[in-house]
């Protein structure tokens, strides 16, 4: 029997698929872990408190990792924003925006096209007043990685997308090399 395979279009990216598997090994790790603890702690047959705290804390792991795994499906739903006629998406991924002025990142989409590079917020960012956001690829001009500030988000690195005029274009990501390139290379192709 053959198989049919879904072709993803456009393909995924380096920064794609590495996020993935981090993620999936991440997802696997905790629930792997998660799993060993709590059932030892609920077949275990002493009653009282710490069953209560136990199934309480059962209760949390398990709306976590599904947080999890909805971040995880979330990581090539770029693919679904709709584009303009003539318009062709290359690139996309899930960051959280951090404004110019600084302050906590507003997670969402980011995708790049023939066109533009878009930020469509995700829910809690669209709740906490976040506006969608785009940028006309022509005005788009280098991609950097800068490390960060050390106070917020120590281990990360910002992806800054520098713009020809106004406040380049900054975002925060678990792969900022990855991304930096994915630009990189969906710029070249948008500018041809």
């Amino acid at each position: 029997m053959a198989m049919i395979q879904r072709r993803v279009k456009p393909p995924r990216g380096r920064s794609e698929s590495t996020l993935r598997k981090s993620m999936l090994t991440q997802l696997i790790l905790q629930g792997s872990i998660g799993v060993l603890v709590f059932s030892s702690l609920l077949l275990n047959e002493d009653s009282g408190g710490f069953r209560i705290a136990s199934v309480v804390l059962f209760v949390v792991w398990l709306v976590a990792g599904t947080t999890y795994v909805a971040q995880f499906r979330a990581l090539g739903s770029w693919r679904t924003l709709p584009v303009l006629p003539g318009e062709e998406t290359l690139w996309g991924t899930v960051a959280s925006r951090i404004r110019p002025a600084g302050g906590v990142g507003l997670s969402g989409q980011f995708s790049m096209s023939t066109h533009r590079l878009r930020y469509q917020p995700g829910l809690i960012s669209r709740l906490r007043g976040a506006p969608a956001e785009e940028w006309a690829a022509e005005s788009l001009q280098a991609v950097t990685v800068t490390p960060g500030n050390g106070r917020a988000f120590a281990s990360g690195r910002w992806v800054v997308v520098e713009r020809v005029t106004g406040d380049p274009v900054t975002f925060l990501t678990g792969e900022p090399r990855a991304v930096a390139d994915d630009i990189e290379r969906a710029l070249t192709q948008a500018q041809q």
